[in-house]
């Protein structure tokens, strides 16, 4: 969903990220559309696939309530 929502500012704003890294520089774009006042939200989001990866290879329990709640809190946010 991240990835999705960050892809139609790109587009909207007349960008198209490459192949190479395409997240990750998805992600990144995203304070540079909105304005400065996004990029902690950016950042964050940048967290989130690292986070769900240390989850579903690494750990159980690795994810909270919490941090599930901070997510969809972001996601209305940007929506």
């Amino acid at each position: 969903m991240r990835t999705q929502l960050a892809t139609i500012l790109l587009h909207a704003s007349g960008c198209r990220s490459g192949r190479s890294d395409h997240h990750y520089r998805t992600i990144q774009a995203i304070p540079l559309i909105l304005g400065a006042e996004w990029r902690q939200d950016a950042q964050y989001l940048d967290t989130c696939p690292k986070k769900r990866n240390i989850v579903e290879y690494d750990c159980v329990g690795g994810a909270t309530d919490q941090d599930a709640g901070e997510l969809i809190g972001v996601r209305r946010a940007i929506s």
